[in-house]
C-alpha cells in the first residue's frame, strides 16, 4: 500500500514498534477501505509516515508525519469512522506528533505539494455510490470485526510459522523425490529414452526449485525491505528467486517437450533413436528460452518482499505487466503442451488396436504414467495462475501466497514415474552377500543382464550360441558351470 511514496526506504522497528512487514500487512489493510473511498488524500501518507516511516541514512531518528497532517486526515475520515462505530485509535492521536519541525524532531507535511483534503461537505457525495454497496464489497466484510488499536501478535506469528512449515516440508518431500528419480534415471539411461527422457532434466528443475525455497525459508528471515539491512542480502535474494523462475520455466519447456515427443512417438510413429537425434534442439529450447523469459522478467521489474511466505519477489505483482511477463508465458506453454499431448493420448488408444496382445500392457503403462502425471502437473500450474490472478486483482493475498507450496507439488510426485514393482523386484533380488570360502553359487547372467537392462543381451546370446554345440543328447541340462571352466548346459552361468 505505501509502494510510490516519494521516499524509497524505510526502518523497523517503526512507530508500533512493528519488526516484520507481515505484522505492518496485516494490520495497515485494516484501513484500506477508508483509502478506497478517498476520505482523504492524504490518508495515504500519513499511514505510510506512522507504519513505514521514512529511513535517512546517518540519521537515527525516525521522521514522523507533522500534527497538521493528522489533524486534517483525522477531520475528514473520522466522520466515516464513527458512522460504524469505530474511534480513532489513541496511538494515532494527534497530540502525540510534533507541531512543525525541530532541531530536535523533523516531521513532514505534504501540504506544500499542494494536495488538500476532501471538505467535509463533500464526504456526503461521495458516499452515495458506496452506501448501497458497504455490504456487498468484501473489503468491508470483516471490518466490523477487526479492533483498529490492536494486533493479535501471537496469532500472527502463528500463521507465519504454520505456512513456513508447510513449505519446508513439501520443499524437503520435493527434493528427496526429484533426486532419487535422478539417480534411478542415470543409472538406467537406456531404459528410459524419448518421451520419457524429458522427466529427467523435469526432475532436476524441480529439485533446484525445491532447494531454492528451503534455502530461502531457513536463511532469509527478513526481508531487505529496510535500509539497515546489507545490499548483499538483496542481492542473495534477488538471485535464489530468479533460479526459482528460471526452473520454473525451465521444467515447464520439458513437459512441453515430453508432450511433443509423446505426440511424435505415437501419432508420427516416430521411433525413438529419430527423436533423440533432436535431442540438443531440446536441450537449446528448455535452457535459453526460460533464461530469455527470466532476462526480461528481471528488467521489468523491482525487488519486494513478502515476510509472511518468508520469500522474496519481484514486484509489483499488482502491475497488469505482471500478466504479461509472468502468467502469459506459462499459460501458453500449458495450452501448447496439452494440445500435443491430447493427439498423443488419442493416437495411443487408437494404436492400441492395432498392437498385438502382449506388446498392449506396455504401452498402457506408459500411458497411465504420462497421462496422471501430466493431469497433475497441468493441474498444479493452473492453481498456480489462478492464485496469481487472484493476487494482482487484490481480492485477496492468502490464496497467492499459496501458489509457492503448489509449484512443489509436481516434483513430490515425480519419483512414482521410475519406482515399479518390477523394479523394486530386481533391486531385491540383487545378491549383496560377502564371498564364502567356498565360493559363491553361480549367477545367471542372462537374468543378470536382465535386471540391468543391457542393450547387447540379445547379441550376446547369440554369440554364445552359435559358438556352443548344445545338441548333444548326452548333456545334462540341468548342470551348472564347472569349476574347471567347461560348459555342461544349454543356460549360459558365468562364474565370478
Amino acid at each position: 500500500m505505501c509502494r510510490g511514496m516519494q521516499y524509497m526506504m524505510t526502518s523497523l522497528p517503526n512507530h508500533f514498534n512493528h519488526h516484520t512487514q507481515a505484522e505492518i500487512m496485516l494490520e495497515i489493510s485494516q484501513f484500506k477501505p477508508l483509502i478506497h473511498v478517498n476520505c482523504s488524500t492524504e490518508l495515504q501518507f500519513f499511514l505510510c509516515s506512522l507504519y513505514t516511516p521514512i529511513c535517512i541514512p546517518n540519521y537515527e531518528r525516525k521522521i514522523p508525519a507533522c500534527r497538521s497532517v493528522c489533524e486534517r486526515v483525522k477531520s475528514s475520515c473520522f466522520p466515516i469512522m464513527s458512522q460504524y462505530g469505530f474511534q480513532w485509535p489513541e496511538r494515532m492521536a494527534c497530540e502525540l506528533l510534533p507541531r512543525i519541525s525541530t532541531d530536535n524532531q523533523l516531521c513532514m507535511d505534504p501540504l506544500m505539494n499542494g494536495k488538500r483534503s476532501v471538505l467535509q461537505d463533500d464526504i456526503k457525495t461521495m458516499l452515495e455510490p458506496f452506501e448501497s454497496n458497504f455490504e456487498e464489497d468484501p473489503r468491508w466484510e470483516k471490518l466490523d470485526e477487526w479492533d483498529l488499536e490492536t494486533t493479535d501478535m501471537e496469532e500472527i506469528l502463528s500463521k507465519t510459522t504454520y505456512f513456513s512449515s508447510i513449505v519446508l516440508v513439501i520443499g524437503m518431500l520435493n527434493l528427496v523425490s526429484s533426486s532419487i528419480a535422478i539417480v534411478i534415471f542415470t543409472t538406467q539411461w537406456s531404459k528410459h529414452s524419448y518421451p520419457e527422457r524429458p522427466l529427467l532434466f523435469m526432475s532436476f528443475c524441480n529439485a533446484s526449485i525445491a532447494l531454492g525455497t528451503i534455502v530461502k525459508v531457513l536463511v532469509i528471515e527478513d526481508e531487505p525491505s529496510s535500509c539497515s539491512q546489507m545490499s548483499v542480502e538483496r542481492v542473495f535474494c534477488s538471485i535464489i528467486h530468479l533460479l526459482i523462475y528460471y526452473f520454473q520455466m525451465g521444467a515447464c519447456c520439458w513437459w512441453v517437450i515430453m508432450a511433443v515427443t509423446w505426440f511424435l512417438s505415437v501419432k508420427l510413429m516416430w521411433a525413438s533413436e529419430v527423436i533423440e537425434k533432436y535431442g540438443k534442439l531440446f536441450h537449446s529450447l528448455s535452457w535459453i528460452w526460460p533464461l530469455l523469459e527470466t532476462a526480461l522478467y528481471y528488467a521489468t521489474f523491482t525487488l519486494e518482499g513478502n515476510e509472511f511466505r518468508s520469500l522474496c519477489c519481484h514486484g509489483p505483482q499488482d502491475s497488469p505487466t505482471m500478466v504479461l511477463v509472468s502468467i502469459v508465458p506459462l499459460l501458453l506453454k500449458i495450452i501448447f503442451g496439452t494440445v500435443f499431448l491430447s493427439i498423443g493420448i488419442a493416437a495411443g488408444f487408437r494404436v492400441k488396436k492395432l498392437l498385438p496382445a502382449e506388446h498392449i500392457q506396455s504401452l498402457q503403462r506408459i500411458m497411465l504414467k504420462i497421462l496422471v502425471f501430466s493431469l497433475i502437473y497441468t493441474l498444479c500450474q493452473l492453481i498456480v495462475i489462478l492464485f496469481s490472478l487472484h493476487g494482482i486483482l487484490n481480492l485477496s493475498d492468502g490464496l497467492s501466497n499459496w501458489a509457492s507450496v503448489v509449484i512443489l507439488i509436481p516434483g513430490s510426485i515425480s519419483l512414482g514415474w521410475v519406482v515399479s514393482r518390477k523394479s523394486i523386484k530386481s533391486l531385491s533380488q540383487i545378491n549383496l552377500k560377502p564371498c564364502l570360502s567356498k565360493g559363491t553359487p553361480p549367477v545367471n547372467y542372462e537374468d543378470f543382464f536382465n535386471q540391468l537392462g543391457h542393450p547387447w543381451i540379445k547379441s550376446i546370446q547369440e554369440t554364445n550360441k552359435g559358438s556352443m554345440n548344445l545338441h548333444n543328447n548326452n548333456v545334462n541340462h540341468n548342470r551348472t558351470l564347472r569349476q574347471d571352466g567347461t560348459v555342461e548346459t544349454n543356460d549360459i552361468y558365468m562364474q565370478f
